[in-house]
Order: C-alpha cells, then structure tokens, then sequence
C-alpha cells in the first residue's frame, strides 16, 4: 500500500483570533464614529425639515388668493404650519435630542407679501444636537436661509 500525506491548507487558531481582534478594534471605532455622524445628519435633517414648513408657509401666503396668512408656531418639539384660524396644514415632529432655542415661537407670513412677523428681525431659530448646531435665519422679506 502507498499512502501519500496531503497537505491540508487552512488557518491557524492564532490567526483567526488575530483577525478578529483586529476586525472588533476596528467596529468598535468605527461604532464611536457612527454615532457622532448620526448625531449630526439628525440635526441637519430636522433644519431641513423645519426650513421646508417656513417656505411652505411664505409660498402659501405669497399664492393665496384668499388673503390668507399663514404662520409657524413651534410648541416643544413640534412644528407646526397653520392658517391664522388655526386649520393644520402640516406638522413635524423633531427628534427628542434635537433642541430648539427659543423654545417656542409664533412666526406669521403675511398674505400676498409674505413679510415675516412675530420677532426681531432677522428671525433666527438655532438647532443644536451633541455638539452641532445648526440655525435657520428668515429676513424681513420672508426669504429663509
């Protein structure tokens, strides 16, 4: 009989744990990274969010063929967009480690013009989360940056 021995190829145990090692250092950091990222594309997404309500609201009150003005009001973390009656066209409800400052206001657009009202000019509304901040600046046009 002739046995030949075959070489058998793989890892060594010394190896795999090696490689798994290094592969949990790297998620662990890439896990620290992450969540600052998150932190601050939440924060971004909610200035966009609160930016779309206050165009929407001048682009109402500029269109409105029924003099309609419309205003912002922000209670909390909901933003809401109302007529002056108090009929809800829209509203946006901010993630709860986003905070506002101030912390509540009422911003009317009026009809026709879409002038801002209800602060001292330029309205600002500044958004922070971690250590992100973001703010949304109105002029006395109505124009939101």
């Amino acid at each position: 009989m002739n046995y030949e021995l075959k070489t058998i190829k793989g890892f060594t145990f010394i190896e795999v744990i090696l490689v798994f090692t290094f592969i949990s250092a790297l998620a662990a950091l890439g896990g620290i990274n992450i969540s600052a990222l998150q932190s601050g594309f939440k924060l971004a997404a909610t200035a966009d969010e609160v930016r779309n309500l206050l165009r929407t609201a001048r682009q109402l009150s500029l269109s409105n063929y029924n003099q309609t003005s419309y205003k912002v009001s922000l209670t909390g973390q909901v933003v809401k967009l109302q007529t002056l009656s108090g009929t809800e066209v829209s509203r946006y409800l901010s993630p709860t480690d986003v905070t506002f400052s101030p912390t509540s206001l009422t911003w009317t657009f009026a009809a026709v013009t879409g002038a801002v009202s209800g602060c001292i000019l330029p309205c600002q509304l500044t958004l922070t989360s971690a250590n992100n901040t973001q703010i949304v600046t109105i002029s006395q046009s109505g124009i939101i940056n």
